[in-house]
């Protein structure tokens, strides 16, 4: 459609192509772009890259002297602040659904020739992303249903998975995904395990397929937001483990006011007898060391202040991980793994993580 409209702007005598290429364009923002301005792939980098073209059509326009659609603006004026609610504080981006980190200095200039001055999005509902932040701390979770195989092929089975980071360190990372993955690296880095949350029996929450897409329709997430004594805190549940198993995976994570502390707890409710591998991936950059008490580690990023993880009355270990950085390099990393079985129908993992 950016090629179609280019050349009705460009070619003489072919005005039709820029009316049908503003028409097709208006038609797919309608069927693409959230009310609260997320692209239905839930994928960061996906939705950078629709909000690229969409401002370079209009700067196309613009050079032309051709009225700017409203729906092309409007667009535009939500996508941007959603950009900014994926980023990081290293100016990168989260890597939900198949996204890299991306160039920081090219998202910021994409940013400013948006000429949007709001600020990111906190709770983006329609698009299934909250982003939680205070004092110098940034946490990311998605909560949304992973989209449909027409709405991105290559989406993942991370739901309730989240990322963290603090000052410009990221410390809580999903794997991510090269764009030149081989067929069995892009299906291992779609799983569960390879991002930051819970999977049951070493199983995916949602049924993804080798040859993209899933094998069966994902569950239903419900959320709810909301700010105690300056506390930030989302609550989560994800169905996706119903079918297999009778079990429904529920996520609360609380973020202190000056960003010094996160509190979460994991339940797993329904049928017992069934193992868990609870995952939280590490930043390349992050060193860890688990203490004596064997259930809490000293993590320790390059620049910033240290962090202390620990989990109630759960041993945790420190196993292989990898990492997938903006410039596609993988890298050998490290992952907090705290297993364990079922021993009712509600049990919860209480974890935290602390400012040293």
């Amino acid at each position: 459609m950016k090629g179609l409209i280019c050349c009705g702007v460009s070619l003489p005598g072919h005005d039709h192509f820029l009316r049908n290429g503003i028409k097709l364009l208006q038609n797919e923002l309608e069927k693409q772009v959230h009310p609260d301005g997320g692209h239905h792939s839930r994928s960061p980098q996906i939705h950078m890259e629709v909000l690229k073209d969409l401002i370079a059509i209009r700067e196309t326009l613009i050079a032309a002297h051709i009225d700017i659609p409203l729906r092309l603006n409007d667009t535009i004026e939500r996508m941007s602040p959603i950009l900014k609610t994926y980023r990081h504080a290293d100016g990168g981006l989260a890597l939900f659904n198949g996204s890299t980190a991306s160039n920081p200095e090219m998202i910021n200039t994409l940013l400013l020739k948006s000429g949007v001055k709001t600020q990111a999005v906190l709770s983006a509902t329609h698009s299934g992303f909250h982003r939680l932040a205070a004092g110098r701390t940034v946490i990311l979770i998605d909560t949304g249903v992973p989209p449909s195989d027409a709405q991105n092929e290559w989406a993942h089975s991370g739901t309730l998975a989240f990322e963290m980071s603090s000052l410009k360190d990221r410390i809580i990372v999903n794997c991510g995904m090269p764009p030149n993955a081989t067929r069995e690296w892009r299906h291992a880095l779609r799983s569960t395990a390879a991002h930051s949350t819970i999977t049951i029996d070493d199983v995916n929450s949602s049924q993804i397929s080798i040859g993209g897409g899933y094998e069966k329709n994902p569950g239903h997430v419900t959320t709810s937001r909301r700010e105690i004594g300056g506390s930030s805190i989302i609550e989560a549940s994800y169905d996706g483990y119903m079918d297999l198993f009778g079990l429904i995976h529920r996520r609360l994570i609380m973020l202190a006011p000056n960003g010094t502390e996160i509190q979460g707890e994991d339940n797993l409710i329904g049928t017992n007898k069934h193992s868990y591998s609870l995952r939280f991936h590490l930043h390349p950059n992050v060193q860890s060391t688990v203490l004596q008490d064997r259930c809490s580690a000293l993590l320790k990023p390059r620049r910033g202040p240290g962090w202390r993880f620990s989990c109630t009355d759960q041993s945790i270990t420190i196993e292989e991980s990898i990492y997938f950085d903006g410039n596609n390099n993988r890298r050998r990393t490290q992952q907090i793994v705290i297993t364990g079985d079922m021993i009712s129908d509600n049990t919860a993992i209480k974890w935290r993580l602390a400012q040293i």
